[in-house]
């Protein structure tokens, strides 16, 4: 064991060291090296959950297509196919938003979303039971006809 001192460290903590082979110590790293951040920006504020965002505007269509329906007698293929879409999709991000409420800010659209979605597939089942019972009667009266 030998009592001799250490490597010196160097003299200012923001200079890079010195090579040990000698010469001038290497440029500090770029801040975009090779077209990359060195470090991410911490988000400020909260954000948008766009499954809620898109659960909200399915859930409007398919709802304007389910009441739309029912007056005429007819379904649409929106009302059939964004409402369970809504409601699905409002449930999961509704679950986000809740599990995450320091990130997203949205969960009322997502709640929105989800009612929406069902109040929309609970329509469009009454349509199309509305319409099995129209054809069902005109079978009925048909059927009692040729008799």
């Amino acid at each position: 064991m030998t009592d001799q001192p250490g490597p010196t460290p160097p003299s200012a903590p923001d200079e890079p060291a010195a090579p040990p082979w000698g010469g001038a110590p290497p440029p500090p790293p770029a801040p975009y090296a090779y077209g990359v951040p060195m470090a991410y920006q911490a988000v400020t504020g909260r954000q948008t959950h766009q499954g809620a965002l898109w659960s909200m505007i399915l859930g409007i269509i398919g709802l304007v297509s389910a009441i739309l329906s029912l007056p005429t007698g007819g379904l649409t293929a929106p009302g059939m196919v964004c409402s369970p879409v809504a409601f699905g999709l409002g449930l999961w991000s509704s679950r986000a938003v809740r599990d995450r409420p320091d990130v997203y800010n949205n969960r009322g659209q997502a709640i929105a979303g989800w009612i929406m979605g069902l109040i929309g597939m609970l329509l469009a089942l009454l349509a199309l039971l509305l319409v099995l019972a129209f054809f069902g009667l005109l079978i009925w009266i048909f059927a009692g006809a040729e008799q």
